[in-house]
């Protein structure tokens, strides 16, 4: 199938972001979450990191300690129950990438019997039922290593998927050295995302100088890295640059149905979560 076609069979789907997750016994990112989406024909979105020992883990957060965590409320750790005072059992406060895998997987993912995937597992889980968003997430420069062993596991996957990621690099990286696969920016306003963080949130902070924030906002690494689609935090959906993009379009993370009508009528394709779309294909 050539490249543009891929891209116009992968805008025809709503993506379940990190999969059809209900917190805390279906968590996030899980074998469970992934099979539930595929079921009903969703795409998947979902996130990956490279592990000490060249392994590939699904996982969000470089660490484990916000999925691992069981409360003793029985409540899932997010921003909003954070700073709740309560009894927890912590699993695991360890970072994804200075773990082997095996290690990481010694731990359940919240209240569930599930472990952090291994990237070939999910592969062998979707069998190219429902196309996938993968995104990488580089840790300490190896965004080469981690873009080449993504690659390499994808080999002979007979599927469809593109490629994103927020770190530039890591797209110019794709396009240099795997022209053919559809590569994607994401873009958000990374100062202003960290100021509606909570003093005690669990999840992955971002560098925030202005420098960094300018430059994923308006993707100013574009003319080089030539990404065939942006994806682009809901709340910034109108911004100038990503307006004026004129390829795919991609927007995340869409809570309302509402807003998932609203951003598929103004032609993008959309990444929700907390709530189940009432088909697996966007409304044109």
């Amino acid at each position: 199938m050539e490249k543009a076609e891929i891209i116009e069979e992968l805008r025809k789907y709503r993506y379940a972001h990190r999969g059809l997750f209900t917190k805390p016994t279906c968590p996030e990112n899980s074998l469970m979450a992934f099979g539930k989406a595929a079921e009903l024909g969703f795409g998947i979105e979902f996130d990956v990191h490279l592990t000490c020992d060249e392994k590939l883990a699904v996982i969000h957060d470089s660490g484990l300690k916000r999925v691992t965590t069981v409360r003793a409320d029985h409540k899932p750790v997010t921003p909003a129950t954070a700073s709740i005072p309560t009894e927890t059992d912590v699993g695991c406060s360890g970072i994804i990438e200075y773990m082997t895998l095996a290690e990481a997987k010694a731990f359940n993912l919240e209240e569930s019997r599930e472990h952090i995937p291994e990237f070939r597992e999910v592969l062998d889980l979707i069998g190219g039922r429902v196309p996938m968003i993968i995104e990488l997430k580089p840790r300490d420069g190896n965004h080469e290593e981690l873009t080449d062993a993504v690659v390499r596991a994808l080999h002979g996957y007979e599927g469809l998927y593109c490629i994103e990621s927020f770190n530039s690099f890591a797209v110019l990286c794709l396009k240099n050295k795997y022209p053919h696969i559809v590569r994607g920016q994401l873009a958000s306003d990374l100062k202003r995302d960290a100021s509606l963080m909570m003093p005690n949130d669990p999840r992955e902070h971002f560098k925030t100088n202005t420098g960094t924030s300018l430059m994923v906002r308006d993707m100013m690494m574009n003319p080089l890295t030539k990404p065939d689609f942006a994806a682009y935090n809901i709340l910034d959906r109108q911004n100038k640059v990503f307006r004026r993009y004129g390829g795919m379009k991609v927007i995340w993370t869409v809570k309302d149905p509402l807003d998932l009508e609203i951003c598929e009528k103004s032609g993008a394709t959309c990444i929700f979560e907390g709530f189940v779309p009432d088909g697996a294909f966007r409304a044109d």
